[in-house]
């Protein structure tokens, strides 16, 4: 699986609540979900480059003395947490998108 880049700004962490605070505005909902996407992608893109790296040590990387693998499974666990799993916050996000009301944690 080749891993993605990021070229979006919009896609950083902290990019909703950094604009939402300049503006001196309110956080909307839409901010919120908008925040969980981009919380999501960095999740994902973690996962990708942490899934990479293990691949790359081979049947080293399983050993639980390898600091590989220690990575490999913090990332993975984070990754399971409902709130930034990609597939569950995406969906959110297009409910949002396509006017509906969003089910989910934001």
């Amino acid at each position: 699986m080749p891993l993605q880049s990021v070229t979006d700004d919009e896609t950083l962490i902290l990019s909703v609540p950094v604009r939402v605070r300049r503006a001196g505005r309110e956080i909307t909902v839409a901010d919120r979900i908008r925040n969980r996407r981009n919380q999501a992608y960095a999740t994902k893109l973690a996962l990708q480059a942490v899934e990479a790296l293990n691949a790359s040590t081979g049947g080293y990387g399983l050993m639980l003395s390898n600091p590989v693998q220690r990575a490999w499974r913090d990332v993975n666990a984070v990754a399971r947490h409902v709130s930034l799993n990609w597939d569950a916050v995406g969906t959110m996000y297009g409910q949002h998108a396509f006017g509906l009301e969003p089910r989910g944690q934001y």
